[in-house]
């Protein structure tokens, strides 16, 4: 009974899973560390590469598309634990599986980590390569299972993975809102269950399936509070998980093994799983480096014309630039520098931005920084061109935050393709709005294009986004947005305010469906109109927010929200937050030496981005 039980609960603990070949991105503070775990990776047939800082893991995390992260070092130390708590706070890294490589650790410290996101916790040693393969072979396999759910179950089957390891003996305590529950282990496997009126085998599944949205937190306590000798005579079923875990209002089958059998759930599956998504991106790579396109997808049914807009100093490139694009199907302005480029950028809106870098009155980093700052038009795909490869390999490794980089000697041909193709997964995930539903990331097209493309469908439907902090909803019809909320715990952000939130996501899993109606509608606005009022919000809010920082000005924290935040972040985060709530500035926080300047400014932009923080 025990082993079956067992099994049931733990599909991480099954080390049979089919060894295959990983893409690894590792990150820690000691180079000679660094080099011989990427070495060996390597050798052993993985693709693996490195680097020393939380930023360069960021920009690795974009261009490299690792499958997981795996942090090197000892949790123990203040900047190793700071280095994961960032990795696990950052857009660009926060949705990968992160395993932990170093010493034995203390189980309570082990289960931060694993509660902050760890999906592993190797140890040094001989057999420390076997088993972090072994454990993200496991994770691989998991599949969709292993990410969706509020329940708490994912949470709860890295802990128990952890503890089947170790062998651990006792009580690990669940809190989830006012629900708490205690799961009691005998060496390593979990004998016994209670919460409140759920108790025994079949409580465990019950309590998952029901109770409060809010994130869990726990604890480990070695002394078990039941006689585990009589709790297992006693036992006689297996405790199971449900076969549904509920994602706001939808309700997503994860049986083991078993495919979703509607079609709009599988797709919420399959586009949070980080093995599926990375499985696709390395096929389309595949593809391209063999040279073979991948299957014709119509882009012609009612989309708008692209609209391009060319940055160049040298009048005969500009003239050739648009030409080209204009010959390619494209509606063409152009710029003669970049502080003009910018303008009419946030006048005109084009779709893509061709832009030279060395240029005067403006240069094209200037010039992208501006983009990227402004919420208006942020999501602007920009591609930089120059005749100095060096450069723009440099602002590559650097992330400068271009959609590619390319050579002015390119033929032309293939500059045209290149810029034309930065496009394709925008417009890909476009045409499907407009036949149907869609669903994906929101780095593929990005949040206030997505709800744009819901707009202009003519439809009527809804479009969900869960980032694993809040629940957002926005219901479109007729070429408006009639309704946005998003739920945090038990705050509850209404139409401005949430769509704010959603303005501000980056990497979060969507699905848009037909049909839906919201409860209301709420917002009369012209989705233009609407989409330009909340970005000169968040505009605004940006600047008081610089400005506090240079000024030294407190935050001002949303209070329901920040309660929840400190309930729920990292321990080694929570000093950090609870000092800016109490109206320490980040300026003076980073002074005093508390905490590195790297964890403030990721502290301070995920209180930001969460809605939880503002500066007045």
């Amino acid at each position: 009974m025990a082993e079956s039980l067992w099994k049931t609960v733990l599909p991480l603990a099954v080390t049979d899973a089919k060894p295959s070949s990983h893409r690894l991105l590792v990150v820690g503070l000691a180079p000679a560390v660094l080099e011989s775990l990427e070495r060996s990776l390597r050798n052993h047939g993985h693709r693996a590469i490195s680097c020393k800082d939380a930023a360069a893991a960021r920009s690795l995390a974009k261009h490299f598309v690792p499958s997981a992260l795996v942090v090197t070092g000892d949790l123990r130390e203040a900047p190793t634990m700071e280095l994961f708590a960032t990795l696990a706070l950052s857009p660009a890294t926060r949705r990968l599986p992160i395993a932990v490589v170093g010493p034995v650790l203390e189980t309570a410290l082990a289960i931060e980590a694993l509660r902050m996101g760890a999906v592993a916790i190797a140890r040094d040693g001989p057999q420390m390569l076997a088993d972090l393969v072994a454990r993200l072979d496991a994770v691989r396999s998991m599949g969709a299972e292993m990410w969706i759910g509020s329940a708490g179950a994912p949470p709860i089957r890295r802990l128990a993975a952890h503890l089947a390891a170790l062998h651990e003996s006792g009580d690990l305590l669940v809190k989830r809102g006012a629900d708490e529950a205690t799961l009691t282990f005998e060496d390593g496997k979990m004998v016994h269950f209670v919460a409140g009126t759920y108790r025994g085998p079949g409580g465990l599944a019950a309590w998952l399936a029901n109770g409060s949205a809010e994130p869990a937190t726990y604890a480990f306590d070695p002394l078990p509070s039941v006689d585990v000798e009589l709790v297992s005579e006693i036992e006689v079923q297996p405790i199971e998980l449900p076969t549904s875990i509920v994602v706001d209002d939808v309700a997503l089958d994860v049986a083991l093994g078993k495919p979703i059998e509607v079609d709009a759930l599988r797709s919420l599956e399959e586009v949070t799983s980080p093995g599926k998504r990375n499985a696709a991106r390395q096929l389309t790579d595949d593809e391209l480096l063999s040279g073979r396109a991948p299957a014709p997808f119509s882009l012609k049914r009612s989309l708008p014309p692209i609209r391009a807009l060319v940055v160049e100093d040298d009048p005969e490139l500009r003239q050739l630039y648009t030409m080209l694009l204009t010959h390619a199907g494209c509606t063409v302005q152009s710029a003669p520098n970049g502080a003009e480029g910018y303008l009419r950028t946030v006048e005109q809106r084009p779709d893509v931005v061709l832009s030279d870098i060395m240029m005067p009155h403006g240069d094209g980093w200037t010039f992208l920084s501006h983009v990227r700052d402004d919420h208006r038009v942020r999501e602007t795909c920009v591609v930089l061109v120059s005749y100095h490869p060096d450069l723009l390999a440099d602002l590559s490794r650097v992330d400068a935050g271009a959609d590619d980089y390319l050579e002015k000697n390119l033929p032309l041909p293939q500059l045209v393709e290149r810029v034309m193709g930065a496009l394709e997964p925008r417009r890909r995930k476009a045409a499907q709005l407009l036949v149907g539903g869609a669903h994906g990331f929101l780095s593929e097209i990005g949040p206030q294009h997505l709800l744009d493309a819901a707009c202009r469908s003519g439809a009527c439907g809804v479009v969900r986004v869960d980032d694993g902090w809040s629940k957002c909803r926005a219901y479109f019809r007729d070429g408006f947005i009639t309704h946005a909320a998003a739920r945090v715990g038990d705050v509850v952000l209404a139409d401005d305010a949430a769509l704010a939130t959603i303005f501000g996501l980056d990497d979060a899993p969507f699905l848009v469906e037909r049909g839906p109606r919201p409860p209301e509608e709420t917002l009369a606005l012209p989705w233009d109109a609407l989409r330009g009022r909340v970005c000169d919000s968040l505009n605004l809010m940006q600047a008081l927010a610089r400005d506090g920082a240079r000024e030294e000005r407190v935050l001002t924290m949303q209070r329901a929200l920040f309660a929840i935040y400190l309930r729920h972040c990292p321990d080694v985060v929570r000093h950090v937050a609870r000092s800016l709530g109490e109206g320490l500035s980040p300026s003076a926080l980073v002074r005093s030496g508390a905490a590195s300047p790297a964890l403030v400014e990721t502290v301070v932009a995920d209180l930001f981005r969460k809605g939880v923080a503002s500066v007045a």
